[in-house]
């Protein structure tokens, strides 16, 4: 649960399209932040995932809104690695 103890939703949960962007606009809000998680720098996940939780008005608990971040880090590499494959099958004639 976030540190405001607000947050109701427990276990596994559905995320609407406003709730992405409004998790994806906080995270392009707090960049420096953002940056900084792989840094283990000690509190930024706190206060970066409460923050969205207030901004996401409570609806879902820190953990969710974590690991939702990671879920959408991964699809985007995963899409951007099968693009690039893509691209290369498609068009490799014209290096050759």
């Amino acid at each position: 649960m976030c540190s405001c103890g607000k947050a109701k939703v427990t276990g596994k949960c559905n995320w609407n399209k406003d709730s992405i962007n409004s998790l994806l606009t906080h995270s392009k809000e707090n960049k420096g932040e953002v940056r900084k998680l792989r840094s283990r720098v000690k509190g930024i996940k706190k206060a970066l995932w409460d923050g969205a939780c207030s901004k996401l008005n409570h609806q879902y608990t820190f953990e969710q809104i974590a690991n939702k971040w990671k879920n959408i880090q991964r699809e985007n590499k995963v899409n951007f690695y099968f693009f690039n494959k893509k691209f290369d099958q498609n068009y490799i004639h014209l290096i050759n």
